[in-house]
């Protein structure tokens, strides 16, 4: 499930969708070009649960940035839990011609581990910054 909401981004992410418009639109005379790109997207909040049962579901919604129209969800990864995880989230951007507007749009990321214990999922959030979920698994 995604919603999507235009918001005001900071210079740095205007450079960043810049560089990516630049860098994934090559002008070519071959019609049968494709422009695509994978690029890892900042997060901007992680809302959900902070306990759950060992191997059921904890349904985490990751809002994070898109910075062109031809933007969409591209993955998470890892999918496998660790004790502490760094969970990175990615845009797939396909198209030669993009409108340069960014957006924010949430992703559901379903986290679940064979084993109880205590988990923590890092998220990327530009530059060196990181948003920390702690999730309690017990048996």
């Amino acid at each position: 499930m995604e919603k999507k909401t235009a918001f005001p981004l900071p210079a740095f992410l205007i450079a960043s969708a810049l560089v990516l418009a630049l860098g994934a639109c090559v002008k070519t005379n071959d019609p049968n070009a494709t422009c695509t790109n994978r690029v890892e997207s900042q997060v901007l909040k992680v809302e959900g649960a902070d306990s759950g049962l060992v191997n059921q579901d904890v349904t985490l919604k990751v809002t994070y940035v898109i910075l062109s129209s031809c933007g969409k969800y591209g993955g998470i990864y890892p999918a496998a839990p660790t004790q502490t995880t760094n969970v990175h989230i990615f845009a797939d951007y396909v198209g030669c011609v993009c409108t340069q507007v960014a957006f924010q749009t949430t992703h559901d990321y379903k986290f679940n581990s064979p084993n109880a214990g205590t988990f923590t999922l890092s998220f990327w959030s530009g530059d060196n910054n990181i948003i920390s979920k702690k999730i309690v698994i017990t048996p």
